[in-house]
């Protein structure tokens, strides 16, 4: 995100926001994503009244979320509605592959780059979300996009680390195994797997209810 503002000179302000110290983020009992995105939008609307009252100017919130979304648990969508922010993409009906399209029509690096959702969201439900486990995850899944995959998740299953990635990638997996397994090892996971289910985006999200 810097370096695509640095690249198009966009004015660029890094917001600080405190989502591990909400026991209703750590506890991760099915509505984690909720509390996050209530501490982002708090301090975005902090900055909103800031700029407001420094540039004499209205200034608005936008929210990324797009149609695709809608067909997942999303939590954040209350947090969204109750800080009463923008969200041009529902407005405007677009989903993904349009906004990749978009972004390739306007000659934007970004077009092809891969979802990064929150790293909480390899934690199942249920289980407490904390530091150390989130660190586990961004150095398995560094590891992981160095050796060059691209599309994958690493589920943190408290010593078992399962690795979720395309059908087509499981041969690469099996060739690089004693790297990953060593690598892994190092993170602290006693065991590591690959799902043969294969890549799923939102996979620990089954069996939750739908929001509103």
């Amino acid at each position: 995100a810097i370096e695509f503002t640095q690249t198009h000179s966009i004015p660029l302000e890094i917001v600080r926001t405190k989502e591990l110290e909400k026991e209703g983020y750590l506890s991760n009992a099915g509505d984690r994503c909720y509390y996050c995105k209530q501490s982002l939008f708090e301090k975005l609307g902090d900055l909103q009244t800031q700029l407001t009252e420094t540039s004499k100017h209205n200034w608005s919130i936008a929210y990324g979320v797009n149609t695709n979304d809608l067909g997942d648990y999303r939590p954040g969508l209350k947090a969204a509605k109750e800080a009463k922010v923008f969200s041009p993409y529902l407005e405007l009906n677009i989903d993904k592959d349009s906004i990749r399209g978009i972004a390739r029509q306007c000659g934007l690096n970004i077009s092809e780059k891969p979802a990064m959702p929150c790293l909480s969201s390899r934690i199942p439900h249920g289980q407490k979300v904390n530091t150390e486990k989130l660190s586990q995850v961004e150095k398995a899944e560094d590891f992981l996009f160095d050796l060059g995959f691209h599309i994958f998740r690493v589920r943190h299953h408290e010593d078992l680390a399962r690795i979720e990635i395309d059908e087509s990638e499981f041969q690469k997996v099996i060739d690089q195994r004693q790297a990953i397994q060593t690598y892994f090892k190092e993170c602290g996971f006693n065991f590591i797997s690959m799902d043969l289910a294969g890549f799923q985006s939102g996979s620990l999200n089954k069996g939750l209810k739908l929001a509103d």
